[in-house]
């Protein structure tokens, strides 16, 4: 885990996590604890047919099911993530 921590870091410090379960796994829980950040977990699993389609840049599965996740979770909180830049 240590190794996702400090790959995060170099990017910066997140205020949501997003997980393609509806159930997020341990570790995603985990992270979002480490750093308080909001768990966004959608209401079903994400299908893949829609995470194809938002990822078809990526090549590996793993990158694909992550990019769906964060933006949709980005989609969700957009417009609290607006107001918060005004702030």
């Amino acid at each position: 885990m240590s190794w996702f921590i400090n790959e995060i870091n170099k990017i910066g410090e997140p205020i949501i996590i997003a997980s393609d379960k509806s159930n997020a796994n341990d570790l995603v829980k985990k992270i979002a604890s480490i750093y308080n950040a909001v768990l966004f977990e959608p209401y079903n699993d994400l299908p893949k047919k829609l995470k194809e389609k938002i990822g078809k840049e990526t090549e590996s599965s793993h990158e694909r099911d992550a990019l769906s996740a964060a933006r949709i979770a980005f989609n969700k909180y957009s417009n609290k993530l607006r107001q918060a830049e005004k702030i």
